[in-house]
């Protein structure tokens, strides 16, 4: 006979348990990289709600045998601050599958969260109707690549020397084209460096920037601070724009070693004005920065227009990806909700980088 589900709150002196459950359902470089982040993303996450991190736990006669974390997130909509819930951190026991146990830690938390956002893979997101109803939004994430190294591309890809080498030529010969698309024009004013840390300038920004999409997440110092300066298991370079003493944008960028393989991405951009000639000069400095870091590419999982446009001037192109993703929003259910709430849900709304969220956490 089915127990009874035993839902609990976690806290902080459930983490030696936690974390011998993350080991026995994880693989080990999944686990060991989560636990790392732990302290960061959940414990001591300076967003946290009530102080205290939110994590469910299922328990089966007192032993832990599944898990759902939610990371708070402060979501700017249309000018109004709202803390929503950031499902991200799913896990449970092999032989509890199939007891409807993310029906029910979904229907536990969605009271404490009724503002939500998720990304999701193909079988989330099949699975994700029949659990939420019609309050939510979905969109495909569009990833755009840049090759670097085209002719060790094509090698990997086909084994073929001579393909190599004439796919090398053919880059070679189309980079004038780059070039001329790529002109920039009334940046004159605008130097593009780097720097180790975001001051109070980066305060500044945001508060020009704040309303100029109907949705996104607040991109204040003290956030830009804790995403890419204080996580404890990555490395990201950040690049600023200015113009006399004020930054006008910002790009964040990071190069992993995945499936053997230096890889590129542009994890994070912020422009004034969704100036377009701004972005491309802070892509031209990336890629720049990116090759030197020897990769053999660069990505980007997430770009809202005229941003994607830009890409593509860049020589980025749409790639299709082998195990695609989707942001999933979701709105409180009630018969009559509120404009912002409305606002929230359609994702069409969104400014979106893959930043936002853990989208990119687990690189």
């Amino acid at each position: 006979m089915e127990s009874a589900p035993e839902i609990s709150r976690y806290v902080a002196a459930d983490r030696s348990e936690v974390f011998a459950f993350l080991d026995a359902v994880h693989s080990k470089d999944f686990s060991a990289r989560l636990q790392r982040q732990w302290d960061w993303k959940y414990d001591a996450n300076p967003f946290n709600r009530d102080g205290q991190a939110y994590l469910l736990l299922w328990r089966d006669a007192g032993e832990i045998v599944g898990l759902l974390g939610i990371m708070p997130v402060r979501v700017c909509i249309d000018g109004t601050e709202r803390l929503v819930g950031h499902p991200c951190d799913w896990a449970m026991r092999p032989d509890h599958r199939g007891r409807r146990m993310a029906r029910r830690l979904l229907d536990r938390q969605r009271p404490d969260w009724p503002l939500r956002f998720s990304w999701q893979n193909e079988l989330s997101r099949r699975l994700s109707p029949g659990m939420v109803g019609d309050n939510s939004g979905i969109l495909p994430l569009a990833t755009v690549v840049k090759p670097l190294a085209v002719g060790g591309l094509v090698e990997q890809a086909t084994g073929s020397r001579l393909l190599a080498k004439l796919a090398s030529a053919l880059a070679h010969a189309t980079e004038p084209l780059g070039r001329w698309l790529r002109r920039q024009t009334g940046t004159s004013d605008v130097i593009v460096g780097e720097t180790s840390e975001f001051d109070d300038r980066f305060d500044g920004l945001w508060q020009r920037v704040r309303r100029e999409y109907p949705v996104m997440v607040v991109r204040d110092r003290r956030y830009l601070d804790w995403r890419f300066v204080q996580r404890p298991d990555a490395r990201y370079r950040i690049l600023t724009a200015t113009r006399g003493s004020d930054v006008v944008g910002y790009l964040v960028m990071r190069v992993v070693e995945q499936d053997g393989a230096r890889r590129g991405y542009l994890v994070d951009f912020l422009v004034v004005e969704r100036s377009t000639a701004i972005f491309s000069r802070l892509v031209t400095r990336a890629v720049v920065c990116i090759k030197r870091d020897r990769a053999q590419s660069i990505a980007c999982r997430a770009a809202v227009a005229p941003f994607r446009r830009g890409l593509f001037r860049q020589g980025f192109v749409p790639v299709r990806e082998r195990a695609p993703g989707y942001l999933r929003t979701y709105r409180p259910d009630v018969e009559s909700p509120d404009r912002l709430e409305c606002l929230f849900q359609d994702p069409a709304n969104w400014f979106l980088t893959m930043g936002d969220g853990d989208l990119e956490m687990s690189l």
